[in-house]
């Protein structure tokens, strides 16, 4: 009994610093210290525009692909293909500048 319970504390203090280390690998990368804003032509924002389409579009293909597969529960499908629109849209209020906070629903 006692041995089962230093167990769990094991497991769930590893689980714990795991969970820290996945969400601070950006910044301990330097990824986003890296990161400058700059002032974007109209024509640098339409190229990044749809460079960004393309990619999204094809994550949609891909999230349609697990769906039929069966990897994904139906149900999840439209959730994951707004997220990714919700994504798109913050980049054009962002004037396509990297998003360096991430969101989670």
């Amino acid at each position: 009994m006692v041995k089962r319970k230093w167990t769990r504390l094991v497991v769930i203090m590893v689980a714990a610093v795991m969970f820290g280390s996945f969400s601070s690998q950006a910044e301990a990368y330097g990824i986003h210290a890296e990161l400058k804003n700059v002032d974007l032509t109209e024509e640098q924002k339409e190229q990044l525009s749809t460079l960004h389409k393309n990619i999204i579009e094809q994550k949609k293909e891909l999230v349609d692909k697990y769906v039929e597969f069966g990897m994904i529960p139906e149900n999840k499908r439209e959730k994951i293909k707004q997220h990714l629109d919700d994504r798109y849209n913050r980049l054009v209020e962002n004037n396509f500048q990297p998003l360096r906070e991430r969101r989670f629903h």
